[in-house]
């Protein structure tokens, strides 16, 4: 969980100082608590993405990585990617070298698929709208 007025000095991030295990160690803590504050909030399916190490790429990196692959079929750099066309999400798992894509109507389907592995079907409808 993340906290919407608090950032970690030493996660550079939204943390919640109460739910960090580092907190008796820490230097500069939030002094509230989510009781008290009431400004826990949940993770974002971006911030979700960042820390399990997917990264955002845009069209000309995504045509390269899915280009990389055409005569060799080692598809490159590896990792998780997300891409953001139009009105949808384009998620592409290159962990193993492989590059499988799949397109989602919304972010957190797309980030659920890349960072939970589950099967694409779990991850929400097709949208119509995607077939534009």
């Amino acid at each position: 969980m993340r906290c919407s007025i608090f950032n970690c000095d030493k996660k550079h991030m939204n943390q919640c100082c109460a739910l960090c295990p580092d907190l008796r160690r820490c230097k500069n803590p939030c002094l509230n608590h989510p009781d008290r504050c009431g400004k826990l909030r949940a993770e974002t399916p971006r911030e979700i993405a960042v820390a399990a190490g997917v990264r955002y790429i845009g069209k000309n990196e995504a045509a390269r990585i899915l280009d990389s692959g055409e005569t060799t079929g080692e598809y490159k750099p590896l990792g998780r990617f997300i891409r953001k066309a139009g009105r949808k999400f384009v998620g592409i798992d290159n962990r193993d070298g492989d590059a499988w894509t799949e397109e989602f109507s919304t972010e957190a389907a797309c980030v659920r698929w890349l960072v939970e592995d589950v099967p694409r079907e779990e991850c929400g409808p097709w949208s119509p709208f995607m077939e534009r």
